[in-house]
């Protein structure tokens, strides 16, 4: 095993002048600040919520693609990161409502409801009753439902197939010529819920930690095997797409995995805590024969908010607010601590 002491002080190899605590403080400042910016463009305004084949998802994967071209994990392909997959993607094309109250004709997306998922199909009205619960809707908590004395909901879904969702898959090749066809995998999510439009709202589900965690574990596997020849298996990082989308990425990737599914010694999924990993056993099930014998292990990252959103939507919440000081601060640990018990867990 890797003591997490030498994952903090052994990577400032370019600070050998320096006194053994100022190296250690070097290296520390290093991997915080690579991590706060994974995070901070991850969850920034410039992904749009990463939402699954969308311009913001591809700016995130592209991104991460050059972080492990940069950080010198080689790809799956040959020279080429993301692996694109054919899906069905169901996106609302629009979402139109309007209710009669004493003050007020029409609904306001981001004030009085968000979309959360995918909605019904159908169009809905009705006279003085309440507004209905409707999958991927949330009504703001305050609404005044006994204002309202009549609705009408219109929704209207665009359905379409697309090849833009894909996988960003590097690998950090084993030392040992007797092991290195047998790989660890790490797995975190890129996708969010991301179906705001101008402004993407999170309940905390889909943050962008995991894939911070996987990056930073990424780029110190990289340069220890690069130092020291430190592990001898093949370490494979998948920064997966479909996590959001009925799990076609996730099923995907488990049909079409870029290595012999035999040969994988572990496999540990890194998700935030209130999600649901589409990748879990259950799904890798599907190929029982070819389970790992060490089995499959999940991750859990830590909310970086400790208090019920203030916006009236329970725990949704602006995307914006991920980058205050405070929340960024508690998300880069995170990201940090995912990183060490990915390394700590590599034989």
């Amino acid at each position: 095993m890797i003591a997490w002491a030498g994952f903090l002080t052994s990577c400032a190899n370019t600070s050998g002048d320096l006194p053994a605590n100022q190296r250690e403080i070097a290296a520390t400042a290093d991997l915080i600040n690579r991590a706060r910016a994974d995070i901070s463009y991850l969850d920034g305004a410039e992904t749009e919520g990463r939402s699954t084949a969308s311009r913001g998802f591809t700016r995130a994967a592209t991104y991460l693609a050059a972080q492990l071209r940069a950080n010198g994990l080689q790809p799956v392909l040959e020279g080429e990161y993301r692996l694109q997959y054919a899906a069905r993607i169901v996106r609302p094309r629009t979402v139109d409502i309007t209710w009669v109250t004493r003050d007020s004709t029409r609904a306001a997306q981001g004030r009085d409801y968000l979309i959360t998922g995918i909605p019904e199909t159908e169009t809905r009205t009705d006279t003085e009753s309440l507004l209905p619960d409707l999958d991927g809707i949330r009504w703001n908590d305050d609404v005044d439902m006994d204002a309202i004395r009549w609705w009408q909901v219109d929704i209207d879904i665009d359905d379409q197939v697309s090849s833009a969702p894909m996988h960003v898959i590097g690998m950090i090749p084993g030392a040992d010529p007797m092991h290195r066809d047998s790989v660890v995998v790490w797995i975190a999510p890129i996708d969010g819920s991301g179906l705001q439009g101008s402004q993407s709202w999170t309940d905390g589900s889909d943050l962008a930690i995991p894939a911070a965690g996987l990056m930073t574990a990424a780029r110190r596997a990289a340069t220890l095997q690069r130092t020291w020849s430190a592990f001898p298996q093949t370490i494979i990082v998948a920064l997966v797409s479909g996590e959001r989308e009925q799990c076609q990425g996730a099923d995907m990737l488990v049909r079409h995995f870029p290595w012999d599914r035999t040969l994988i010694s572990s496999i540990t999924v890194v998700s935030m805590e209130d999600s649901t990993p589409c990748l879990g056993a259950d799904l890798w099930s599907t190929y029982e024969d070819d389970l790992p014998p060490a089995g499959i292990s999940e991750l859990n990252a830590r909310t970086p908010f400790d208090t019920a959103s203030e916006h009236g939507f329970g725990d949704w919440r602006p995307r914006s607010e991920t980058q205050r000081s405070q929340a960024l601060d508690v998300a880069t640990s995170e990201a940090l601590r995912l990183a060490r018990e990915l390394i700590d867990r590599l034989p």
